[in-house]
């Protein structure tokens, strides 16, 4: 009697969780983002670094059966992985005695750091549905590019990419190299996340202000100098942009890389699949639960061999516009002539409003 019983109680929370799945999904397809279907919102060339085209192409059963089937065993997947590298990398802090993340680290205890950081976002990727990824590295154009210059030689002290969906942290943080990021304050305190982020030394922003954009600057200038003198500390990453985009155009950079006289390694992301992981139009969680709901989802990178400089030097504004000139004809994205402060005037009017 005891076994019908929880037979029946399991028979009943499934289809309970399939009517809230199928609830879900046709209303955020039939209604929350109806408005998607408008040209404004769906495919607009003015605003192609904020809007999204993939409206079109979301397949509603597909999302209701990953929803009920993938979505909840994926979930739990990416919280074992993440649990599992938070517990190892507790286990090396106090085999190895660490007291300060932010201090140059032993070698050997980077070394497994990355090992764990590289394994735990590689193995999120794969359950999110991101099987293969794509890396085409493209040689620098010299004829091309008259005020630029790469070098093959130089360490890799800065990586910069365009900015698409927190998938971009996952696939940077997998990379062989293992940068960490500028990132907010309250990243540290986040469960478990927050310690990935202060092992691999991510520098943290405590305030949107200029006195804190300042103190960045200054972190960013000490971290260079300290990896270049030969210091044991991780490679940082920037989204110059400073905001997410739709993934076919690049909006105007800030300053942060190009004013710290230092070559950099220049790469791009771009998705491919039914759901764009980007959320711009969308708000977060219905991201999350449209790429986990997904069968499978691309990924590919394309990156400029060796590191790229001024040839003379220019202001950081010149800097910046060559670099996002080459980027555009490099990897195909649009030239966006907008900031990030756009974007927010963009969603004020055209999603707001909607």
């Amino acid at each position: 009697m005891g076994c019908c019983c929880w037979t029946y109680f399991f028979i009943a929370l499934f289809l309970a969780w399939c009517y809230a799945v199928i609830r879900y999904v046709n209303h955020m397809i039939n209604v929350k983002f109806k408005y998607l279907e408008k040209p404004l919102a769906q495919n607009h060339r003015q605003f192609s670094a904020f809007t999204r085209a993939d409206y079109p192409n979301w397949d509603k059963t597909q999302m209701i059966l990953g929803g009920i089937f993938l979505f909840p065993i994926r979930i739990v997947l990416f919280f074992i992985v993440l649990i599992h590298g938070w517990v190892w990398l507790h286990i090396l802090i106090r085999f190895y005695g660490i007291k300060d993340l932010n201090a140059e680290q032993p070698k050997a205890f980077s070394r497994w750091v990355k090992l764990i950081v590289r394994f735990s976002n590689r193995s999120a990727l794969f359950i999110f549905g991101f099987h293969k990824i794509n890396v085409l590295k493209k040689k620098f154009n010299s004829a091309a590019y008259p005020n630029l210059e790469c070098s093959t030689h130089l360490p890799i002290t800065m990586i910069i990419s365009n900015h698409v969906s927190y998938i971009d942290v996952f696939y940077l943080a997998s990379r062989p190299d293992s940068p960490c990021f500028v990132a907010k304050a309250e990243t540290a305190d986040i469960p478990f996340i927050g310690l990935y982020a202060r092992a691999v030394q991510c520098i943290f922003v405590k305030r949107e202000s200029r006195e804190a954009r300042q103190e960045v600057m200054n972190l960013l200038v000490e971290r260079i100098e300290k990896i270049k003198s030969g210091l044991n500390y991780s490679k940082m990453i920037i989204f110059p942009e400073a905001t997410t985009t739709s993934g076919r155009a690049i909006l105007k950079f800030k300053k942060g890389p190009f004013a710290i006289n230092t070559p950099l390694k220049v790469l791009s992301i771009h998705y491919s699949g039914r759901f764009s992981p980007s959320y711009n139009l969308i708000e977060l969680p219905d991201s999350i639960f449209g790429v986990l709901s997904q069968w499978r989802s691309g990924l590919d990178v394309i990156e400029m061999q060796g590191v790229i400089s001024p040839k003379k030097p220019m202001e950081w504004e010149s800097f910046s516009e060559e670099v996002r000139g080459m980027m555009c004809e490099e990897f195909g994205l649009e030239k966006a002539n907008y900031y990030s402060e756009d974007r927010k005037a963009f969603d004020e009017t055209y999603v707001y409003n909607k």
